[in-house]
């Protein structure tokens, strides 16, 4: 269900039931109503948070103070095209990333947010989720975990190595220790011209221009988190993973 207030648009995945949206009214507040919706076991998303609002689109920018971010289970970050007159997904993904240095483990999503097939023409990012298993609990599951890469094409990836043995992918949690963190980034499907960056704490780390295919490796010292980026030769976003998250959470 796509919800719509005055003071924000959310998402609720996993459910059928239809919840009361409509805040103000009686004393009812979005804490209610994401109870509810959390309580059924689905997820609550921010939808475009940074979306021009009023009088443009009643309600699309996100408002609600105790919910930024809050309890959110997630946050859509990439809003039907990466570039366009009112989608403002350049400054939702700064949004999310002051949220993760801020030390919020929320995982990130697309929309097509699609009100006609001229929408899909256009090159809207999707998820791609790791899944468990092919179901809508496998899914929702994946979701939640951050096992989740956007796209509007191409393939992307970020990895570290565990202690242990094992890789660490998106949405998992790498015990850092003190030293540095060799970080992976994996892509397949880049188009001509397109440049993958590997963003660390919000900064970009490293850059490389992408062929088709390729892997690089850069050694970081992370504080928080890591994800990689891939852009076309105009700078929109073609693919975005999820965070690989360090253990080291600062106390700032």
């Amino acid at each position: 269900m796509e919800l719509t207030t005055y003071y924000g648009h959310a998402l609720a995945l996993g459910t059928t039931q239809w919840f009361d949206w409509r805040i103000g009214h009686n004393g009812r507040r979005m804490r209610h109503a994401a109870r509810e919706v959390q309580a059924q076991g689905a997820l609550l998303i921010a939808a475009h948070v940074a979306a021009t609002g009023d009088p443009f689109c009643t309600g699309c920018k996100w408002l609600f103070r105790d919910f930024l971010p809050g309890t959110l289970d997630a946050v859509e970050i990439w809003n039907g095209p990466w570039r366009g007159k009112d989608t403002r997904n350049e400054v939702s993904l700064q949004v999310w990333y002051a949220w993760l240095n801020a030390g919020h483990r929320l995982p990130a999503t697309a929309g097509s947010d699609a009100h006609g097939h001229d929408v899909y023409d256009a090159g809207p990012g999707f998820n791609v989720i790791y899944a468990g298993e092919l179901s809508a609990d496998g899914l929702l599951d994946g979701l939640r975990r951050g096992h989740c890469l956007l796209s509007s094409g191409p393939r992307l990836w970020v990895e570290a190595p565990l202690p242990g043995g094992g890789v660490a992918t998106m949405g998992d949690l790498v015990p850092a220790g003190d030293g540095v963190v060799p970080v992976t980034v994996r892509w397949a499907g880049a188009p001509a011209g397109a440049t993958v960056r590997l963003v660390v704490d919000g900064d970009v780390h490293a850059h490389w221009p992408a062929r088709a295919e390729g892997t690089q490796t850069a050694e970081v010292m992370v504080l928080r988190w890591a994800v990689a980026e891939m852009r076309n030769a105009q700078g929109d976003m073609l693919a975005l993973t999820n965070p690989i998250y360090l253990d080291r959470l600062l106390n700032l």
